[in-house]
């Protein structure tokens, strides 16, 4: 009978499928604290980001604003003054009627422009107001349009002067050229014809002046008309 010897064991080695390492820190369950702090970097970085975005954006807006040109109140230009009526009474009274017509013009590239409240005013060498009339309807001037405007005063309107002055207007009609001045009041908003400046406005109230305004007046039927060449600027004060 042989004798039985010691028994050869054989171990049996360990086997990772697919290699695994056990220190992977992903085959572990996230830990709160890490879950927290993960979160509060993904909220953090959305909101820088959209803060990057926001001032991006604000930049341009600015930059746009400070190179684009600021508007320029349009320009005026007379176009015609008559007087189909004008004499003084012998009570110190001024009897006359006026038509004044005259261009808006839009100089600006990208800017639209209302006017509003128009005021016109005559004189008589300069201190002395001789009629006011007001335009009722607002202008509109796109891009570099223009419009005509017509202004008339009240049928034979009434102004009373000190006799003195009222002499040295009857002394210029009997020479037949009286000399008057022309003042015209608007109110001017601009706004921009593109998108990045349909918000703005510039608002303001405008004066023009045209002085030196000769009227000749017809010696047979009394209405006077303006001499020189037409159209001619008015200027802004």
């Amino acid at each position: 009978m042989a004798a039985l010897g010691p028994r050869k064991v054989t171990e049996i080695a360990r086997v990772h499928p697919y290699n695994i390492d056990d220190d992977d820190p992903h085959l572990h369950e996230m830990r709160p604290n890490e879950a927290l702090a993960g979160r509060t970097y993904r909220v953090g970085f959305i909101l820088a980001a959209a803060l990057g975005v926001l001032t991006s954006v604000g930049c341009l807006i600015f930059t746009i604003m400070w190179f684009t040109p600021r508007p320029r109140s349009p320009t005026l230009w007379l176009n015609s003054l008559s007087i189909p009526t004008f004499f003084v009474t012998s009570n110190s009274t001024l009897t006359a009627t006026y038509d004044v017509g005259f261009t808006f013009k839009n100089p600006n590239q990208i800017w639209n422009v209302v006017l509003g409240g128009i005021e016109v005013i005559i004189f008589y060498k300069k201190p002395y107001t001789l009629a006011t009339t007001t335009v009722n309807e607002a202008i509109h001037l796109g891009v570099e349009k223009e419009k005509m405007v017509e202004a008339k005063f009240e049928e034979g309107e009434q102004w009373y002067w000190g006799e003195s002055i009222l002499e040295e207007l009857r002394r210029d009609f009997k020479d037949g050229n009286v000399s008057f001045h022309l003042n015209i009041r608007a109110s001017v908003a601009c706004y921009g014809s593109r998108w990045a400046l349909s918000s703005w406005r510039e608002n303001g109230a405008v004066v023009y002046s045209c002085v030196h305004l000769k009227v000749a007046f017809n010696s047979t039927t009394g209405d006077g008309n303006l001499l020189g060449f037409l159209p001619r600027q008015c200027h802004l004060r």
